[in-house]
């Protein structure tokens, strides 16, 4: 059915049918080479190559072995081997067509060469990130009675395998076929991508035992995040961010993947970072972002977003945890029901580990240790619910891993500090005596003061006799 389809492309391309010559069949951002046979080699001969769609005129690509085409991006993708062959590299839509090689002998023109018409079987990107669901159209096709789609996956060039048949999940592998959904548009759906999954797609149609590849292949192509180090950061470290596309299974499979696909580092508002301190290397399916580690790097996020032509197509996100660091908590009320999450993030699939909540004393909060505290895990986070909270609690997500634990996550939850009445009066009590004490002493001095000062005012007074009453000699009256 493959060629049968790419037959009618031809047609379509090319505008003929009959005489098509030597049909080759590649897809977009593959390499291929166009072979050019039945000539012998003379001392006055070189070979020359034309290219030509529908009914237009044939164009000079090479000739002596060099490239004369004159647009510099195509000649760019050009080789003539030692052979003579023509090789196209990083296939675009404009390649197909009729190629033929000819023979010039002492300035005449041999025309023995078989015309190489070349097709290109056309695809649909799919562009996600780890972790996220998409959906894979599945059009084209019309409803029959004793009709239904069939999916098949391959990666590479190896040989595609069954995903669904007729509505119903039938890959072998239970993780993955947990995964998976065929809705009632017969597309498919895929949740919580993993890197296995970046590859070919398609769909076909059977009617009645017999299967029909009209549906175009879906390539899927993901985006993900690394770190080195991985693990056990602080202040100071010096961190690189690579941000990758996996491709048809792989990092370096990526040649389907159009020119004007660009990996850009934002941040939290979809702004390009800029500045000293971060140091972007960019490349076509990789970009690099390396920094040093700050304290306000805890718990920050750094994005990579995957543009086509400006519009962003799938974005990935990696947080910077460092070690010892603790995500305060506002103050909250007694009796709250704050939720905790602690997740992994992973450069592709995240090893077998366990996420493990403890207090500050390491005491494990799980399997109803502590009333109050309720635990839901998967795979890569865990949420801890705390209901009816009455005291400041600081709270550790710790991860393990190969039997050993390390602190991934501290939380510490502030309440604030609840008064009994005992404590309010005595606190009023003192509040009081701190008031009242200092004005009783001021009052005593004052009035000791006070009468001190009287004594010292009518002490050594003599009292003057009164002009007309008798005063014995000799005594005067003191006070």
């Amino acid at each position: 059915m493959k060629n049968l389809r790419a037959s009618c492309l031809c047609f379509l391309l090319l505008g003929w049918r009959a005489g098509c010559g030597f049909e080759r069949y590649s897809s977009l951002g593959e390499t291929v080479t166009l072979p050019c046979a039945g000539f012998q080699k003379y001392e006055n001969s070189f070979i020359y190559w034309t290219f030509s769609q529908r009914s237009g005129t044939a164009s000079e690509l090479a000739s002596g072995g060099k490239i004369t085409v004159k647009q510099p991006e195509r000649a760019a993708r050009l080789e003539v081997l030692p052979d003579s062959s023509l090789r196209i590299h990083h296939l675009h839509t404009e390649d197909a067509g009729r190629y033929e090689c000819q023979q010039y002998l002492n300035g005449m023109l041999y025309k023995g060469g078989t015309p190489v018409v070349l097709t290109l079987l056309t695809s649909f990107l799919q562009y996600s990130s780890l972790g996220e669901t998409v959906t894979l159209p599945c059009a084209g096709f019309q409803k029959y009675e004793n009709s239904f789609i069939h999916w098949t996956f391959s990666q590479r060039y190896e040989t595609s395998s069954e995903l669904a048949s007729g509505g119903k999940i039938t890959v072998k592998q239970p993780e993955r076929a947990a995964r998976l959904e065929v809705l009632p548009d017969s597309s498919l759906r895929i949740h919580h991508l993993h890197t296995e999954d970046a590859g070919r797609y398609d769909c076909e149609q059977n009617i009645n035992g017999y299967f029909h590849s009209g549906g175009t292949p879906v390539f899927l192509t993901l985006l993900t995040i690394t770190a080195v180090p991985g693990r056990d950061l602080m202040r100071g470290i010096d961190l690189a961010l690579q941000c990758t596309l996996v491709c048809n299974g792989g990092i370096a499979d990526c040649r389907s993947v159009p020119d004007n696909v660009k990996l850009t580092w934002v941040d939290d508002e979809g702004t390009a970072l800029q500045g000293d301190m971060f140091k972007i290397t960019s490349y076509r399916t990789h970009s690099i972002l390396s920094l040093e580690l700050q304290k306000s790097d805890h718990n920050r996020r750094w994005r990579c977003d995957l543009t086509e032509g400006g519009a962003v197509k799938a974005s990935y996100s990696y947080t910077t945890t460092l070690a010892g660091s603790a995500d305060r908590i506002s103050p909250l009320q007694a009796g709250s029901n704050p939720t905790l999450t602690c997740s992994l993030t992973c450069g592709f699939v995240c090893p077998p580990a366990k996420l493990l909540w403890s207090d500050s004393n390491g005491n494990s909060l799980h399997g109803g240790a502590r009333e109050g505290f309720l635990i839901r895990s998967n795979i890569t986070s865990s949420q801890l619910f705390l209901t009816g909270l009455q005291s400041s609690e600081q709270i550790r997500c710790s991860v393990e891993e190969e039997g050993k634990q390390r602190v991934y996550l501290q939380y510490l939850i502030q309440l604030p500090v609840s008064v009994s009445k005992v404590e309010l009066i005595i606190r009023v009590f003192i509040f009081c005596a701190v008031l009242i004490i200092p004005a009783i002493i001021g009052a005593v001095v004052y009035v000791k003061r006070s009468k001190r000062a009287a004594e010292e005012v009518t002490s050594g007074i003599e009292l003057t006799p009164v002009r007309g009453l008798p005063v014995s000699p000799g005594i005067t009256a003191t006070l």
